[in-house]
């Protein structure tokens, strides 16, 4: 040792460090330490050969050397075999997703076994096949009750002009043709604004910003324009609780026709519209004293071409069954809901239940109404003053 590591060895306690030693075969590590032998105090210093050690250390760099890329090469194997694995479920999935077509939807995706994202993800998948399956058979009975009912009216249409020109020059014969063609063509373009309506309710948005009417104002304003069209026996009545609720005017003014229009068919004396309010829903009936619905139509009485008695609609000139089903796609299209029963002595009775206003908002809109009618009033002017407010349901 130097002096300065003797008194380094002395002052610290200890000293470690390495140095070429030729009787240890080289390179070594010493460990000097103070002792204190028979009162004199020396440094006692000990060391072993790094040979082996650098031997060790070499032999291992060599073997990583040539062990890396077969290690590399089986890591990438197994990550490969283990993604593989995991999305095989997922590769299943798509093809026979690809498989799927519109002539077998009732295929579903192969699930795999277990709780993960993947089985999550296909159960999610196999659902929303289940919604546009159900959808489709919609859509294809509906097209086929169309179709069917396009016939009907076409056939008669096609064989009253076959009649006519069999018989050419009868004026009387002609003339008769000629009326039966045009009811049948009345009922054509009815059937159209039918399937137009149910097409376009379901795709038009105007019903998330439709401003508040009053109902009960408006039921009266749709029966005097109704009034002409109905049996002249009938009483007519309209009565019931003022309130207000979100729906747009023309599509609430189709909604009374077409029940107004179906009582008028069938009622014996009289037709009632009656509008309720309870807590936030409104409520306007349409009832009448007639034979009510048949036992076994209640519960189909909302669907597509549903209708009692064929022969005895087509003799009333009443419709194809498809006035309840756009009541109902056109209330539910607001937020609401229709149901239909027969009242305890007898006729039908449909209800249709919308969301009201809420109190403080309705207050506000009949304030409005009553301060646009004020000044009017103070103006002098005669014409209509319409307000709408837009509100949030």
């Amino acid at each position: 040792l130097t002096p300065e590591q003797q008194r380094f060895v002395f002052r610290a306690g200890s000293l470690r460090f390495d140095r070429d030693i030729p009787a240890l075969g080289g390179s070594a590590r010493l460990l000097a330490e103070p002792r204190n032998i028979d009162g004199t105090a020396v440094v006692i210093v000990v060391g072993s050969s790094l040979v082996l050690e650098a031997q060790s250390r070499h032999r291992l760099l060599l073997t990583l050397a040539g062990a890396a890329p077969a290690l590399v090469a089986f890591l990438g194997l197994a990550g490969w075999w283990i993604a593989g694995a995991a999305l095989r479920p997922v590769r299943r999935m798509t093809d026979e997703a690809a498989a799927i077509s519109r002539a077998d939807t009732g295929v579903r995706l192969p699930l795999p076994a277990g709780t993960d994202e993947i089985a999550h993800l296909g159960s999610t998948l196999n659902a929303m096949l289940d919604r546009l399956e159900s959808s489709f058979r919609r859509e294809r009975a509906f097209v086929d009750d169309a179709s069917h009912e396009l016939r009907t009216p076409l056939a008669i249409l096609r064989g009253e002009l076959e009649l006519g020109l069999l018989h050419p020059g009868d004026a009387a014969e002609t003339r008769r043709m000629l009326t039966a063609s045009i009811d049948e063509v009345d009922r054509l373009s009815r059937l159209a604004d039918d399937l137009l309506v149910l097409a376009r309710t379901g795709s038009d948005r105007s019903a998330e910003i439709a401003p508040p009417i009053e109902l009960l104002s408006a039921c009266e304003g749709i029966m005097n324009r109704l009034r002409p069209a109905l049996r002249p026996e009938l009483a007519v009545s309209v009565n019931g609780d003022r309130c207000y609720a979100h729906i747009r005017q023309d599509q609430f003014e189709r909604v009374l026709s077409n029940l107004v229009a179906n009582a008028n068919r069938f009622a014996a004396r009289r037709i009632e519209v009656h509008v309720a309010v309870a807590q936030s829903t409104a409520t306007m009936a349409v009832a009448d004293d007639g034979s009510g619905f048949p036992p076994g139509l209640l519960d189909q009485a909302f669907e597509r071409f549903t209708v009692g008695n064929a022969a005895r609609t087509r003799a009333e000139g009443g419709g194809t069954g498809i006035g309840l089903a756009i009541v109902k796609a056109i209330v539910e299209h607001h937020g609401g809901t229709v149901a239909a029963t027969n009242g305890p002595s007898g006729g039908a009775i449909v209800a249709v239940s919308l969301p009201s206003v809420a109190g403080d908002d309705e207050r506000a809109l009949e304030r409005s109404v009553d301060r646009s009618a004020e000044r009017a009033d103070q103006s002098g002017s005669t014409g209509h003053v319409i307000t709408a407010r837009i509100s949030s349901p």
